[in-house]
């Protein structure tokens, strides 16, 4: 169940019971996550994270990164993602058949600036 759940995520199945239909239709997929015959509704993943609660899932992530950093997998170096928004130059008026932005994107404007 927890390979399924990790394959639901790095894939981004969108759902559980789109995950249930995957492994169903995709019997390597599913023998991968360690079911061989019957594979599970989608009814039983909900169950499974439900069960295994917030703290369970954290501990369970826990013992994954040490068993990566461990093995080498991983490094353990931090990684900061800013998540603040960029104005987007691809929305440009239905006019502009060039396909090309009308306005100098903020980056340009500042390295002018600068010299």
């Amino acid at each position: 169940m927890l390979k399924a759940q990790l394959l639901k995520y790095l894939w981004r199945v969108p759902s559980d019971r789109r995950l249930s239909l995957l492994l169903k239709r995709n019997r390597r997929v599913a023998k991968a996550c360690g079911f061989r015959r019957e594979t599970p509704s989608h009814g039983l993943f909900t169950q499974f994270r439900h069960r295994l609660g917030k703290d369970g899932c954290e501990k369970v992530f826990s013992l994954l990164l040490k068993q990566l950093l461990k093995d080498g997998t991983c490094k353990g170096e931090v990684v900061a993602v800013d998540s603040t928004a960029v104005k987007a130059y691809s929305q440009r008026s239905l006019d502009n058949k060039s396909g090309k932005a009308t306005v100098k994107p903020a980056w340009e404007e500042a390295e002018e600036a600068s010299f």
